[in-house]
């Protein structure tokens, strides 16, 4: 993908987009700073010290504890499948954030929804837009709507298992879907992508919670 400007918004808050922001860097060592972030420093501090499996039931805590920000659920089993701990099948293909990729001129502009109302706008300027649960008027159906319209792409194709995702070249479209299993994404020429009728829904449910952000 073709970076924001560096130090811009949309750049601070791009790696926290897609739940796979390395262990080291996810939270601050310290146990002070409230659930889960204490969780994942001891389970990172666990893993550390070579007890995986006292740090895999920390993890399995975390992803299926209720009322916690679908990034961290989706961080959770990030490190999960690192040590080889794989979803079971009633919870992998669980659409927890949807994500679209647009092409503008030689860079992109990004959209991100999450199960838990939450949603990022990172305009291919450079600027960025943080919308948190209850934000934002008409946002939530929006999200519920756009993750449905996910769960239908993510049942009919595959995780992506490879350690990062694939250079998005400029020009070319992305649309993933976020489960515990990993990211289930299709990318390309915007012209030849947007024609599938799954893509074209998706971007559809896409556009009106963008129009919400943008007002």
């Amino acid at each position: 993908m073709t970076p924001f400007e560096p130090g811009s918004a949309a750049d601070t808050l791009l790696p926290l987009v897609y739940g796979n922001v390395p262990m080291a860097d996810w939270g601050a060592d310290g146990n002070d700073d409230g659930e889960p972030w204490s969780s994942f420093a001891h389970a990172r501090h666990l893993y550390d010290s070579g007890e995986t499996e006292e740090a895999v039931d920390i993890w399995l805590g975390v992803a299926s504890r209720e009322g916690i920000e679908s990034r961290q659920v989706l961080q959770a089993w990030y490190f999960l499948r690192q040590v080889g701990h794989q979803p079971p099948p009633n919870v992998a293909k669980l659409a927890l954030g949807v994500v679209a990729e647009v092409p503008m001129d030689d860079v992109h502009d990004l959209l991100a929804a999450y199960g838990d109302g939450s949603a990022r706008y990172l305009n291919h300027a450079g600027g960025a837009s943080v919308v948190e649960p209850g934000g934002l008027v008409g946002a939530e159906e929006a999200i519920t709507d756009w993750l449905a319209v996910g769960q239908v792409l993510a049942n009919g194709i595959g995780p992506w298992d490879q350690p990062a995702l694939p250079v998005l070249a400029p020009g070319h479209l992305r649309v993933m879907v976020l489960t515990p299993s990993g990211p289930h994404f299709g990318q390309g020429q915007y012209d030849a992508l947007s024609g599938d009728t799954r893509v074209q829904a998706f971007l559809g449910a896409a556009s009106v919670l963008l129009q919400l952000i943008a007002g």
